[in-house]
């Protein structure tokens, strides 16, 4: 919600926010869900994927980060780091 239907909200002495859904929650059903239809079809844009979920493609996008999921020459795949990028992170840190 933004803050325009908050205000309405509140305006008209409606306070009660527990029976409201919460639409930055996400799902555990979601991610099992957005993984199956990366099975299926691994070349889907993210709003292709957003429909199929009928959630926003900025939604999406989080559960892909939080899959580790990253898109490499139009498919998506598990985020894997090479060995040279491992040794070039805890090279920096150090």
């Amino acid at each position: 919600m933004t803050r325009r239907d908050w205000f309405r909200l509140f305006k008209n002495n409606d306070f009660k926010l527990d029976h409201k859904e919460r639409s930055g929650t996400l799902k555990k059903l979601e991610n099992k869900k957005l993984e199956e239809f990366l099975v299926q079809n691994s070349c889907q844009t993210l709003v292709e994927l957003g429909k199929s979920l009928q959630v926003d493609g900025s939604t999406v996008s989080k559960l892909l980060i939080t899959l580790e999921i990253i898109q490499k020459q139009g498919y998506w795949v598990p985020y894997e780091l090479k060995k040279r990028d491992i040794e070039r992170r805890f090279s920096t840190v150090s």
